[in-house]
């Protein structure tokens, strides 16, 4: 049910609250001591293990971007990943075990096989990585792809067949991959993910020998990036997925190709008109007569590749592949505005947005799949072409006047410095102690490269710099362990704290990885 919220929040509904939400979520479950050791406290199979907060932890890191607690959390399991995950005699790198907790994995008879439903537990190191690029997640994750694909098998004309299933022990497998297998879906976010960070085609053998002849194309839809078109594949997959939506097949996600394809939006009118009518029909089962918490399922997959540029975010699909979010100043704009995003690539990008509302709403689209550095962006009905800073957590402000289909163009003119080689120093609400005529703050280290000295200061609510104080600088945590530093702010008598805004800096033009964790508000 939750991994449904992160996407509604980044299109734009109730951003704010829907954090809250998950943020509440997270600090329940610690406090209810569902955690021992990084992972699950009770033991489990692989599929529940992911389902005993796990998920939680990872799903806090779409809207609660770089706050200190959210990612030390997923520092906290991603050092425990050596429990289960580790090298074989032969080199490879394997899950241990189907049957395993966090002070504990079975490894006996069938216990010790790794499915693809195992790879779930990776949804808290693969958000950790993608944040900040930490050398370790990053080769594990890898090294455990290339543990897979090495029991691939490939045939006299060619093609390859993988394993459902690897025992850890002995190096046996059994099964084939196929897109019916259970929990494929999971195997291929790892895949996914070891091919963007690598950009090795081998490891898109898998999802190339599930295509091939071709067949099970809608098995595309398991990655949540706009694939076909990263890949440069519309004419060998998108064609076929085209011709299957013309002749009323291949489900929602043949029309949202053939959509990308076409651009005629009856395709999408056919999805939602579709989903409309599904939404109508399971409302009581899944809310007042609610059946368990893993069906309730109101699946918002084509509405955020169309809104987003890619999916965000679905039940057991962890690898992002948004490009944008949204949110609008109007608290009820998301619904007033339309908006498409087709054929979304990191470094270039339509929308077109039609305001059906009347008055302007004023909307602020923030970065999320996106290349780091100086882009070009322009606006149907202005003469003006802007050329600005944007990368991931960066927003930009628009207006979208009403009645009226409103089209921006974005395309990256000068790359700029990747996220993963800058330092980042991050504050929150936990870290922050007002005492009387002080503020002690606990400042993090997030990044995969050391922060230098940073500036603390407290700016009051009419944006006066009342006290101000110096950080050291703070080691990266490259062994998954916090790095903090302490700073004290004093003040005098006559200062108003409330509504006030603690924040750090780092010094001169050095560029963190986000500026979403610079600052709390003071309650």
């Amino acid at each position: 049910m939750t991994q449904q919220w992160p996407p509604l929040a980044l299109m734009g509904v109730d951003p704010d609250k829907v954090r809250k939400s998950l943020d509440a979520l997270d600090d329940a479950a610690e406090r209810n001591g569902m955690w021992t050791n990084g992972l699950g406290t009770i033991k489990t199979d692989e599929l529940h293990s992911y389902e005993e907060a796990l998920n939680a932890r990872a799903e806090a890191m779409y809207l609660s971007y770089g706050d200190p607690k959210t990612v030390e959390r997923l520092m906290d399991t991603a050092r425990n990943y050596v429990r289960i995950i580790q090298k074989t005699d032969n080199g490879h790198m394997h899950i241990l075990s189907n049957y395993f907790s966090g002070t504990d994995a079975v490894r006996e008879g069938i216990w010790g096989w790794s499915k693809p439903y195992s790879n779930l537990i990776l949804h808290p190191g693969v958000a950790l990585a993608d944040f900040n690029g930490n050398p370790t997640v990053r080769k594990l994750v890898v090294d455990l792809a290339d543990g897979y694909l090495a029991h691939g098998k490939q045939d006299a004309n060619g093609a390859w067949t993988f394993p459902e299933e690897i025992n850890a022990s002995t190096e046996e497998s059994k099964g084939t991959l196929t897109a019916k297998s259970r929990g494929n879906v999971a195997l291929m976010q790892l895949l996914w993910e070891a091919y963007r960070w690598t950009n090795d085609e081998r490891y898109l053998r898998p999802l190339q020998s599930e295509l091939a002849g071709g067949k099970a194309f809608g098995e595309l839809s398991e990655l949540n990036a706009n694939v076909i078109d990263i890949l440069n594949q519309r004419s060998t997959w998108g064609a076929p997925l085209q011709g299957a939506a013309e002749q009323g097949k291949g489900g929602d996600f043949a029309n949202l190709i053939a959509w990308q394809m076409s651009g005629d939006t009856k395709h999408l009118e056919k999805i939602y008109s579709d989903e409309i009518i599904t939404a109508n029909n399971r409302m009581y089962m899944v809310t007042e007569g609610h059946w368990w918490s893993d069906r309730v399922e109101l699946f918002t997959d084509e509405l955020q590749r169309s809104r987003l540029g890619g999916m965000a975010l679905r039940r057991n699909q962890f690898v992002p592949g948004h490009v944008v979010g949204w949110r609008f100043a109007d608290p009820d704009g998301a619904e007033k505005v339309g908006i498409l995003v087709p054929g979304a690539l990191p470094n270039k990008f339509k929308v077109l947005a039609y305001n059906l509302d009347s008055k302007p709403v004023v909307a602020t689209m923030t970065g999320w799949g996106v290349a780091p550095g100086i882009w070009k962006v322009s606006q149907s009905g202005s003469t003006e072409v802007r050329h600005v800073e944007f990368e991931r957590t960066r927003g930009l402000d628009f207006t979208f006047a009403p009645h009226v289909t409103t089209e921006l163009n974005l395309e990256l003119e000068t790359p700029g410095q990747p996220l993963w080689d800058r330092p980042d120093v991050g504050i929150g609400a936990a870290d922050v102690h007002v005492s009387k005529g002080s503020i002690r703050v606990t400042v993090h280290s997030l990044g995969s490269v050391p922060a230098p000295a940073s500036t603390l200061t407290l700016v009051d609510s009419s944006g006066h710099v009342v006290a101000s104080a110096k950080v050291p600088g703070i080691s990266a945590p490259l062994d998954l362990l916090p790095k903090t530093a302490q700073g004290t702010l004093h003040f005098g008598s006559g200062v108003r704290t409330a509504g006030a805004r603690v924040r750090v800096e780092l010094a001169g033009s050095v560029k963190e990885i986000t500026q979403l964790n610079n600052e709390v508000v003071l309650q």
